[in-house]
């Protein structure tokens, strides 16, 4: 009869524990996948806020930089020996007076453009570059400013794939206009700004279609600059915080050689692909004229989130193996 009572009481013991265990798992798991799901929910909510943070810092960026140019413009314009200097189209006389004045802006405001034209857009002098000169300026953000006549602004392609931010001010006389001075930047200081700020990789692609692959060759010659025009079928890379053969990169090549097919998700709005923690976004880039010319590419990790996660679900796991264990006793 001990005997039997023994046994009943094992076996009684072993259901309870079967029980428990049983029930202790299931709840881990429902643990788990509520904690995936609520993961998953912070992951995309810091994708949305880093793709709008850099989408309104470019733009705040540019705002300011365009402002800066502007006012910048107006001094200069003030100076009255610039109507002089823009009347007798003296070439020399801009160049003594203004070199001293480019090299500082350069230094100070990264200002990479510095033009002097007369009233038909024929440049007297680019103090940036001054051996060229004498061709007739045909840009649109200068023949805006001819239009409208007022000081006109915008993202322009060179012809050296500088993706530039350009302030054209037309000077009167009289009331007629005797001639434009022009600063411009090159926005590819802008995506180093972001990663500062935001800590995300950026890159900057043109479509090849929009360049001459000999002026941009020579381009890359004059700007000391590598020259990797067969690295894609379609872009160049122009702008860039990521290192040959990071992750970034190495994305960033797959995607562009056309060896990973598109993958749009709508709820993002924008072309994604995910590998290896990291989230790369192609966000169009669009000219003054309204002409998608290429992307801002943004490489988000999320890493850290990742790490987060499996810390968690260890714990529950340690937390769920400690219950069972006292169940024992």
């Amino acid at each position: 009869m001990p005997r039997l009572i023994s046994d009943s009481s094992r076996y009684l013991k072993t259901r309870v524990l079967t029980s428990v265990l049983g029930s202790l798992l299931i709840v881990i798991l429902l643990g788990v996948l509520v904690l995936r799901n609520a993961h998953q929910e912070i992951v995309d909510t810091e994708i949305r806020q880093k793709l709008s943070s850099v989408q309104n810092i470019h733009s705040l960026v540019i705002k300011e930089e365009t402002r800066q140019l502007t006012a910048l413009l107006e001094v200069i314009a003030n100076d009255d020996v610039v109507k002089t200097l823009l009347v007798a189209k003296d070439h020399e006389a801009i160049l003594d007076k203004y070199l001293e004045l480019y090299s500082r802006l350069n230094s100070q405001f990264q200002i990479t453009h510095f033009y002097f034209s007369d009233s038909q857009r024929i440049n007297i002098a680019r103090v940036h570059n001054p051996p060229r000169y004498g061709d007739t300026i045909n840009r649109f953000t200068t023949l805006q400013a001819k239009e409208q006549g007022r000081v006109f602004s915008g993202i322009e392609l060179g012809k050296y794939a500088q993706l530039t931010l350009r302030v054209v001010k037309p000077v009167f006389e009289d009331g007629r206009i005797i001639g434009y001075l022009e600063l411009g930047k090159e926005i590819e200081s802008v995506i180093e700004t972001i990663k500062q700020v935001l800590s995300v990789d950026l890159a900057i692609s043109i479509y090849k279609k929009y360049l001459d692959k000999d002026a941009w060759l020579e381009g890359m010659k004059l700007l000391s600059r590598p020259a990797q025009w067969q690295a894609f079928p379609e872009i160049v890379v122009v702008g860039s915080t990521i290192n040959l053969g990071s992750p970034a990169y190495n994305m960033l090549t797959r995607h562009f050689s056309g060896s990973e097919e598109e993958n749009y998700q709508e709820h993002f709005a924008l072309h994604k692909h995910f590998e290896e923690n990291q989230l790369v976004v192609f966000s169009p880039l669009y000219n003054v004229r309204g002409d998608e010319i290429g992307d801002l590419v943004t490489f988000i990790d999320f890493d850290h989130l990742d790490e987060a996660l499996n810390d968690k679900v260890v714990s529950i796991w340690f937390v769920g193996l400690i219950i069972f264990l006292c169940s024992l006793r």
